[in-house]
């Protein structure tokens, strides 16, 4: 079952973390080089507050922006996990 491959673009997470994390799960995803490219944004909180404007101008191209706490290999797994439906979590969408 081929599906569309997702483009995730981590704002202040580690990227080589992400790419990881998306080997080890073994989903379909890439890193986008930036956010227009992506069609999911993960984004640290600490990024969210400094740059609101920036986060709100993907927001408004109906992207899918996901507002984490920590970028953690472990938060982004469940991150990833359950935006693959890998498995579900009961903490998820809000962090």
């Amino acid at each position: 079952p081929g599906g569309k491959r997702r483009r995730i673009y981590p704002m202040g997470i580690n990227r080589a973390r992400l790419e990881q994390v998306i080997r080890e799960l073994g989903v379909p995803a890439d890193v986008a080089r930036d956010e227009t490219e992506a069609d999911t944004v993960l984004v640290l909180k600490s990024v969210y507050r400094k740059q609101p404007d920036r986060v709100e101008g993907v927001q408004t191209t109906g992207k899918p922006v996901y507002v984490l706490r920590t970028g953690t290999v472990e938060r982004l797994r469940e991150i990833i996990a359950d935006l693959f439906g890998a498995r579900t979590t009961g903490d998820f969408p809000g962090d």
